[in-house]
């Protein structure tokens, strides 16, 4: 008999639209793919319904839907109920507090019985003392360290600091329910650690050996220079592509007239920036579908990603790495990883680094070492045996596997 999981998720990831959706997708078809039952309970919009029906035919699973409550549209007594108890300070988990939401985790749990449920995200703990009551064990799956995260995405204000607490209580409490809390980063598992989480391990992103490849380090006059962008609705992508844009750009064309030709790709490119896409040192080149990847990867130089982000593992960063593309990034981004200046990648943080680093780089040996570290390290920490290692590490831990 087929073991059963249970997977409980936030907003639908089966559009894949972003990296923090494919990397929940990714860990729903690890379980399909090694053998075990699996069921999703996972929020929805009413827009993504379609996308549900999809999935359930592609990977034959059962998938529970349910429609967010959106507390900002909250009744006055309920705002007043969620001021006056710390636990439903933090709005993401609030969301889990919803009656249909553990109603439909009970219904599963009785009806079904998993010998497992994994919650992806941390906020999803108020879920976790109702698993808690049938003795099955909780694996969480930490996406991103919430607090930092919050602050990285909102800014630093009076206000943000207010709400910085209640994101830490909800680490606090996801690290002390569950019993096995998977992180994305090194850096993160000592986090965890801190908080008295019972086991910690250091889950890279699923999607990741999909990915691993090498690359083809051309010589060329001209490099193609490319900022990875997936939604400019994102504040630190925005940033990025204005210090890339208004900076970086001008700079390195002072100092090598001729020697790069930048190119941005991701959804909803600012109008503002428009006048910047000269389509000679400046082009931007949209949407890339799936299809098109291979080809289009094939033609780019370099990656550059100046988005400073302490958590998590961004795409934009760790994507290039297991490409074996030449990557140029802020020192945070690394986050704990065995990546080291001048190694197997360029690390940079003021904008006299990167025009530094982009000089660096051109040398035709200079790119082909950096690949040839850069792939080394990611087939030995991304390879596909390698997540397959520490996943079924952790379910024979928990008896599951």
């Amino acid at each position: 008999m087929k073991k059963r999981i249970l997977i409980v998720t936030p907003r639908s990831p089966f559009q894949g639209r972003g990296a923090d959706e494919l990397e929940r997708l990714s860990g729903i078809k690890w379980f399909i793919n090694n053998g075990f039952e699996v069921r999703v309970i996972t929020k929805i919009l009413k827009n993504d319904l379609e996308f549900i029906e999809e999935a359930r035919n592609e990977l034959k699973i059962k998938i529970i839907p349910v429609l967010y409550k959106f507390i900002n549209k909250s009744s006055l007594s309920t705002k007043v109920k969620r001021l006056l108890n710390p636990l439903y300070w933090d709005g993401a988990s609030y969301e889990y507090f919803d009656p249909e939401t553990t109603e439909t985790l009970v219904k599963e749990l009785k009806d079904w019985g998993p010998g497992l449920v994994w919650f992806d995200f941390t906020y999803l703990w108020p879920l976790h003392s109702i698993v808690r009551k049938f003795n099955i064990p909780i694996i969480t799956r930490s996406i991103n360290y919430e607090p930092r995260h919050f602050i990285e995405e909102e800014g630093l204000s009076l206000k943000n600091i207010i709400l910085y607490i209640p994101k830490f209580m909800t680490e606090y409490f996801a690290s002390r329910s569950s019993d096995y809390l998977l992180a994305l980063n090194p850096n993160e598992t000592n986090k965890y650690k801190w908080f008295g989480a019972k086991k910690v391990v250091t889950l890279p992103l699923q999607a990741l050996p999909s990915l691993l490849r090498k690359h083809d380090i051309r010589n060329v006059p001209t490099l193609n220079v490319l900022f990875m962008g997936s939604s400019y609705t994102v504040g630190h992508n925005k940033e990025a592509l204005d210090f890339i844009l208004r900076k970086v750009v001008p700079e390195i064309s002072k100092g090598a007239p001729n020697k790069f030709v930048f190119h941005i790709t991701g959804a909803k490119f600012p109008k503002e920036y428009e006048p910047f896409i000269d389509g000679k040192k400046i082009l931007y080149d949209g949407y890339i579908p799936k299809e098109a990847m291979e080809e289009y990867f094939s033609k780019i130089d370099v990656m550059i990603s100046p988005s400073e982000k302490r958590v998590g593992m961004q795409g934009k960063v760790f994507e290039p790495l297991a490409r074996s593309i030449p990557l140029i990034t802020s020192r945070q981004n690394i986050v704990g990883y065995p990546f080291y200046h001048k190694e197997s990648v360029l690390l940079a943080n003021t904008l006299e680094e990167y025009v530094s680093m982009l000089l660096y780089i051109f040398p035709h040996p200079v790119r082909l070492k950096l690949s040839k570290e850069s792939k080394r390290i990611c087939d030995e920490l991304y390879s596909r045996r390698r997540i397959d290692s520490i996943m079924n590490s952790v379910l024979r831990d928990l008896n599951i596997s």
